[in-house]
């Protein structure tokens, strides 16, 4: 049996907070120069009262992990706008990013392909639209090694 576990790896790149969206923050940029494929995914919890926070999340690529040279780059993503995960559809995202439906549960999982960025390293970026408070947190996860015979490194 091939097990997840031993073809993956995964890092916490935005820590879920009570007010995720404050700052406009950037995640954790993770070198994807080593991976098949990599995704990220974003849990946002914007159900707590009369909630309407919401942020336009950007994917960025950039020389190094601390984000220098950041420039945004197209995606791809499940449930970018509030549809069902298991539609199995993805969605074209466009460098202006997308922004989740404000006073919902979100889990959107964005794809890249490591293999059409000019960059190595790729992470988000997410720019408060409305300031109300939403708890949000994300996850990048490297799959598979790029290269035949290569093991699985971390992020």
């Amino acid at each position: 049996m091939t097990r997840l576990a031993g073809n993956m790896n995964a890092e916490m790149v935005l820590v879920a907070a009570a007010d995720a969206f404050n700052g406009n923050p950037s995640s954790t940029f993770v070198d994807a120069s080593g991976y098949s494929a990599l995704a990220f995914l974003v849990l946002i919890d914007g159900t707590t009262g009369t909630t309407t926070g919401r942020a336009t999340i950007v994917v960025q690529e950039a020389d190094d992990a601390a984000g220098t040279g950041a420039a945004a780059i197209a995606a791809e993503a499940l449930n970018p706008e509030g549809k069902a995960l298991d539609s199995g559809v993805l969605t074209a995202i466009t460098t202006s990013g997308f922004s989740p439906a404000a006073n919902a549960e979100n889990l959107v999982l964005i794809e890249v392909d490591p293999r059409a960025l000019s960059k190595r390293y790729v992470g988000l970026s997410f720019t408060e639209d409305v300031n109300d408070p939403v708890t949000a947190g994300a996850v990048a996860i490297g799959l598979g090694s790029r290269y035949k015979g290569d093991t699985v490194t971390a992020l």
